[in-house]
């Protein structure tokens, strides 16, 4: 009997961790966000603007997030301090209409970057398309 509740508090243990995501100091819930602005000859109508998290250490780790210019865009991901720190984790905006890319690169271009206690924060700030 006493192997069978060690058991049960074993499995509520493991449960209860897988649930609620629990992470470790070097697990993070990562925040990447950027608004890209429009460009100038697709203004007025704007233009569709896809923005892709890419973490070439991890190739099939890709999110994406799709808006209009001038809107803000924010992909979440779960990513290891070591990863982010190192500058592992790319952002690419693709414009629909226009084909113009921009290619940021956490965290070296982040405008605003921080850690909570179990997030990452990194913020790209308004930018031009080139």
């Amino acid at each position: 009997m006493k192997v069978f509740k060690i058991i049960i508090i074993v499995f509520n243990i493991i449960s209860f961790t897988k649930s609620h995501k629990l992470y470790t100091l070097d697990h993070f819930s990562a925040n990447i966000q950027g608004t890209p602005e429009c460009p100038p000859e697709n203004f007025l109508d704007g233009e569709d603007v896809t923005m892709e998290l890419k973490v070439p250490q991890y190739p099939g780790k890709s999110k994406s997030v799709t808006n209009i210019c001038g809107n803000t865009l924010a992909v979440y991901e779960e990513l290891r301090k070591e990863t982010i720190e190192r500058g592992g984790v790319f952002a690419e905006f693709t414009y629909k209409n226009s084909s113009k890319k921009v290619t940021k690169k956490v965290p070296d271009d982040c405008v605003s970057k921080h850690y909570d206690i179990f997030t990452y924060y990194c913020s790209f700030g308004v930018f031009e398309p080139k």
